[in-house]
């Protein structure tokens, strides 16, 4: 399994099975291996190998996520009952639906002036 993994991340397969073997015999990390954060917690000298294939593995996977999440809402968007969209108006429907911007509704309210009846 080294040499795979090796050879995928362009590592050292000698220095990556002996990086396993002293990361299973590491008391202190076995007890964070539940941790979210477990591949940060690696000491960088110690490690560089296993934490570089880590890091980029667990990068595909986030990416894939948001790439997934993005067309599901463009098909949410672009639905049978909104056939008139242009290509930019779609670009734009998808670039507000995947902002983590959230609009200051009160603020904006307080700012509008109502028309007076006369």
């Amino acid at each position: 399994m080294s040499e795979q993994l090796a050879s995928l991340f362009s590592l050292s397969a000698s220095e990556l099975e002996l990086e396993i073997i002293n990361l299973q015999n590491d008391i202190r990390l076995k007890a964070h291996q539940m941790d979210k954060d477990f591949w940060k917690l690696l000491d960088p000298e110690k490690f560089k190998n296993i934490q570089t294939a880590a890091l980029k593995l667990s990068c595909l996977f986030g990416s894939t996520y948001r790439c997934e999440s993005a067309f599901s809402d463009m098909n949410f968007i672009k639905s049978k009952f909104r056939t008139r969209l242009t290509d930019e108006h779609l670009n734009d429907s998808i670039r507000v639906n995947l902002s983590g911007y959230t609009p200051q509704y009160s603020a904006l309210v307080d700012a509008m002036q109502c028309q007076v009846s006369h």
